[in-house]
């Protein structure tokens, strides 16, 4: 998978939540903390990527373990810091393995948390960052076990 994640927090606008992505035993965990305080409650990581080769029709696939929270499973088709994302929401059961499968039709434009009307259709191959953010505005501890990201062919 991955190997450079950078942490984007609340952080930049006043917030003090804080994020990881480490690797353990051979997975990645996104983990942290996300405060309210400084109307703060955000904490994402991403990291580069090229899927030039993927076709529009094939799902991305996670194997995950969660901690009972609410994560968004983000793309971005510029390595710019701002701008818009093509984010998709999935819940987590504590301490359980999930694996979910997403189109790309599920990944909505979002910028700054609102919907983006005119943005282009995600494509696979415009893709440049893969992502996880925690939105949910609940304070406090989270850690997300990202065992594995593929792509594949549709179900």
């Amino acid at each position: 998978m991955l190997s450079e994640w950078a942490s984007i927090d609340d952080r930049v606008m006043g917030g003090i939540s804080q994020s990881e992505m480490r690797e353990v035993d051979g997975h990645y965990v996104f983990s942290g903390t996300v405060s309210l305080e400084n109307n703060g409650g955000f904490a994402s990581v991403r990291s580069a990527i090229s899927l030039a080769n993927v076709k529009d029709d094939a799902l991305v696939k996670l194997r995950i373990k969660g901690d009972g929270r609410r994560y968004q499973l983000r793309f971005r088709t510029t390595t710019r810091l701002d701008g818009v994302a093509y984010a998709v929401a999935f819940d987590t059961v504590e301490n359980e393995v999930n694996v979910l499968s997403f189109r790309l039709r599920e990944f909505v434009p979002v910028w700054r948390g609102r919907s983006v009307q005119q943005a282009p259709m995600l494509k696979w191959r415009d893709v440049t960052q893969l992502g996880f953010m925690i939105t949910d505005k609940q304070q406090g501890q989270f850690a997300l076990e990202v065992q594995e990201v593929t792509w594949g062919a549709r179900d």
